[in-house]
Order: C-alpha cells, then structure tokens, then sequence
C-alpha cells in the first residue's frame, strides 16, 4: 500500500480528532514519566525546580506540605518536554513513519511506562534492576493483550479498556504510589496513563475503520 495513501489516514472527521487526541495525550505523559525518571536519578536535575517552588510558594505565602509541593517542580518541565514531543508529532502527522509509530510502538510504551518507572525507581534506592514475578506477569499479559488488541478487527474498544484500567490499577498499588504525591508516583500518573491509553484506543480503531473505508 503506498505511503501516499496511508499518511492521509486519520485525517478526516474522526480520525483527525482521534489521533490529536492521541497525540496529546501520549505527549503529556511520556513527557511526565521522562520528567520523573530524570529526577528519580539525578536531584541535581531537580534542584533549579524545587527552588524555583520554593521561592514562589514563600513569596505567596503558601504553606509548604505534602499536598502543595511538587507541582511547579515536575510540571514546568514536563509541559516544555510534551510541547516538544507534540510539535514533533504535528510535523510528521502526514508520514507513514509517525502513523506507525503512534498506532505500534507509542501505544505499547505508554502500557509499559508503569514497570519500567518503578524498576528503575527501585533500583536508584539501592534495589536489583528486577521486578516481582507477579509485576512482570502482569506487564506481559498486558503487553501481549495490546498485541492482540492491534492484530485483532473485531475488538471492542471497551475491552481493551478495561484491560488497561486493570493495569493502571494494578501499578498504582504495586509501585508504592502515594495519594498526596504529585505526578508519576502520585494517582495523576495512573490516571493520565489510563486516558492515554484510551485515546490510543481510539486511534488504532479510527485507522482500522479508515483501512476497512478504503478498500
């Protein structure tokens, strides 16, 4: 099939939305886990952030708790990182390769970002560059439903969902996540996961109706 013809899929009504959609999404959120990796190994990186919160905070008066701090040190830069992934993914929305990219490989990465953020979170605090059986269990089944959600043309959307949900549940127990933390290891990272996830979703069937629209 020409690459003419498969770089205009996803660009009409439907599709379009589906794929800014999950462009955006997937930009905020590896972003995030990029972002939160990076600080994760290095506080140097952190630093200029927290300060920079820090000062705001006091000049403004805010108390400093758990509830409050965080915010502008991990959401500054993860806006600049999704800004640059999304003008990314906006000027290469026209080739084959980013079509691909977005239907295959972003969308397993997005469902694997939990496991490989709590391996490495555990490792930097002294851990074995591992997982629990039961973590890793998890990941591939998870991984091979996403395959097969791909391969497959007569999924429900919804079923992947709720695999997804399951997923992003599972992880937010089991990589120690705190209620009033903020970003990755807080709920917004489960959360912002799982609607990416969905998005993508959406996407890959926008193209499997556009494939089956085209003949």
């Amino acid at each position: 099939m020409s690459g003419g013809v498969l770089s205009k899929r996803g660009t009409g009504s439907t599709g379009g939305v589906a794929r800014r959609l999950w462009e955006a999404f997937f930009s905020l959120y590896l972003a995030m886990v990029t972002v939160s990796i990076l600080f994760t190994l290095s506080s140097e990186a952190a630093a200029p952030f927290l300060r920079t919160e820090t000062a705001i905070n006091r000049s403004l008066e805010i108390r400093q708790t758990d509830f409050i701090r965080g915010y502008i040190q991990l959401w500054v830069p993860t806006s600049v990182v999704a800004l640059i992934l999304w003008a990314i993914l906006r000027t290469s929305s026209r080739t084959r390769l980013a079509t691909e990219f977005l239907r295959f490989a972003a969308g397993l990465l997005t469902l694997l970002s939990p496991p490989i953020f709590w391996t490495i979170s555990d490792w930097s605090s002294g851990g074995r560059l591992s997982m629990p059986k039961t973590s890793a269990v998890e990941s591939a089944a998870a991984f091979l439903f996403a395959v097969a959600f791909l391969r497959s043309k007569g999924w429900p959307w919804w079923l992947m969902a709720l695999v997804c949900g399951t997923h992003y549940l599972f992880w937010y127990f089991a990589g120690e996540s705190r209620l009033e933390a903020v970003g990755f290891i807080g709920p917004t990272g489960s959360l912002l996961g799982l609607c990416s996830s969905v998005a993508w979703c959406f996407y890959v069937l926008s193209l499997r109706k556009d494939r089956v629209s085209a003949g």
